[in-house]
């Protein structure tokens, strides 16, 4: 009769080393996942600061800049609380421009079905022989 010892020990066959080796491959796998969320975070911080010392060396050497965008910004943000319809009408219409320009065929290009989802061209037209 086996003791109850025995029922809680683990065996150093096969099914050990597995154990051992899926530890390991764990183990290996967080070790890399960490180190790409490291890259991943400096290299968003890379172009971040990046990105902030072109906007400071442009606003040098264009110091009226500012007060442009800051100008055409409030004049957009006047007019569209003044006509609220007229904006909403404007984004739709943006906006379907760009989808259209995205998904656009070719000009001249007027096939738009597949070749084999086509049907016949004499289909519903009752040339069945009954």
């Amino acid at each position: 009769m086996p003791s109850s010892n025995h029922q809680n020990q683990t065996s150093p066959g096969p099914s050990g080393a597995q154990s051992g080796t899926v530890e390991h491959l764990m183990e290996d796998a967080k070790e890399t996942l960490g180190a790409a969320t490291n890259t991943v975070s400096q290299a968003a911080q890379e172009a971040y600061n990046q990105g902030s010392e072109y906007v400071r060396e442009t606003l040098d050497n264009y110091p009226e800049a500012q007060r442009y965008y800051r100008e055409g910004t409030e004049a957009v943000r006047h007019q569209a609380t003044e006509n609220p319809l007229l904006t909403f009408l404007l984004g739709i219409g943006v906006g379907y421009a760009a989808a259209w320009m995205l998904h656009a065929v070719k000009w001249g290009h007027t096939e738009q079905v597949p070749d084999y989802a086509r049907t016949r061209r004499d289909y519903g037209r009752g040339t069945r022989d009954y």
